[in-house]
């Protein structure tokens, strides 16, 4: 009786589920609500990209049955990939942290749809996403996010229907350098579940601009315009003017782009101030991983020794309206906090590297100094 009754159940809840997709809207409104919109942490802004796959493309090691090309999200998606009984876990992002920062926030998005044809029961519609950080052998932060969950607090389904499912995650104040960071998603009780789209983002709490500093001088500004600079830059793209530099590893070009080099003292620059570097960047290609970005590069030199290099993602941060963006230019601000030890002999350098085969452009270079406000006595 038990067994005639549960599955009499399920019958009810599969029936249900397709109902909702096949129904016209008004009924469906009343069945499962209106869309909510998702929460976001407040005071955050995007950063930059940590990773994304949109599984367009089958990597030479991958099995071709775990990407689908029938259900496209959008005209523009080639392929999705495929969670089943066979593939529980989805390719996702396997790296090691470089620098812990404070108030970072990690954003997970991916779209998802649940074919029809595959529910026999409520478990296998579950899935979740997985966020795990490791320090040698051991697991120091796990959290997993429940798809189910999602869509039942905002009013989603995704049964033949693709829905953008988004996780924020703050980055633990304890995570350290060298740890191993895996994001991924996780079908756990089989039945296919289709995704496309993964993205992780790192979102900060800090803001754009530091608090109570002041415009100094503008220290240095590049247009790219001159001959002398003709190995770098071409006529392809050009924010302004006629020029742009182009730089990658490939052969036709340089990796490194023309900068600032000055003497601290020479800038009148003081222990303290901070840099803001403007510029317009611009790419043909898509992100996968930001550590193979080309870089904005900021370092101090002491008696030919380096004191500091920071290394600012370029092309993970060239986005437009909440997606990446190619062949379009897009303007770009670091904000530089100079360290107090500074000293007036000390060597600042500010340019662009490229360690990709692919193009990055660049044009407008500006520095500004800015520096804290003392205040009134």
């Amino acid at each position: 009786m038990d067994n005639l009754l549960s599955g009499f159940l399920w019958s009810v809840f599969i029936i249900f589920a397709l109902s909702s997709c096949n129904s016209d809207s008004s009924t469906q409104d009343k069945m499962v609500g209106f869309p909510v919109v998702p929460d976001r942490p407040d005071n955050v802004r995007f950063d930059y990209i940590l990773f994304q796959n949109d599984f367009d493309v089958i990597p030479a090691d991958a099995d071709p049955e775990e990407y689908a090309d029938d259900r496209n999200y959008t005209e523009n998606s080639k392929m999705s990939f495929r969670l089943s009984n066979k593939r529980k876990y989805s390719p996702g992002l396997n790296g090691i942290i470089k620098k812990n920062k404070k108030k970072e926030w990690y954003r997970i998005s991916f779209y998802c749809l649940k074919p029809s044809e595959s529910v026999s029961s409520s478990e296998n519609v579950k899935g979740e996403a997985v966020l795990s950080l490791q320090r040698g052998d051991s697991i120091v932060n796990y959290q997993n996010f429940s798809i189910v969950d999602y869509l039942e607090k905002y009013n989603l389904h995704i049964v033949d229907n693709w829905e953008k499912i988004t996780f924020w995650h703050k980055v633990p104040d304890d995570a350290r350098s060298d740890d191993r960071l895996k994001i991924y998603i996780h079908n756990p009780y089989g039945g296919d579940i289709l995704i496309d789209d993964f993205t992780v983002e790192v979102w900060t709490e800090n803001p754009a601009k530091p608090d109570g500093v002041d415009l100094i001088k503008n220290l240095f500004f590049q247009d790219y315009e001159s001959s002398d600079l003709s190995s770098e830059t071409t006529k392809e793209f050009a924010f302004s003017g006629s020029f742009s530099s182009v730089i990658s590893a490939g052969s036709k070009q340089s990796q490194y782009g023309s900068g600032l080099e000055t003497i601290i003292a020479d800038a009148d620059i003081l222990p303290g101030d901070y840099l803001r570097i403007t510029f317009a960047a611009l790419k043909k290609h898509k992100v996968r991983y930001y550590n193979n970005s080309a870089k904005l590069v900021v370092s101090l030199e002491r008696n030919q020794q380096q004191l500091l290099w920071d290394g600012y993602p370029v092309d993970a941060r060239i986005v437009k309206n909440n997606g990446q963006t190619s062949g379009q230019w897009c303007d770009l601000e670091i904000w530089k906090e100079l360290p107090v030890g500074v000293q007036p002999h000390d060597l600042l350098k500010v340019y662009t590297w490229n360690p990709q085969d692919v193009p990055v452009y660049f044009d407008d270079l500006k520095v500004e100094v800015w520096r804290k406000v003392l205040p009134e006595e």
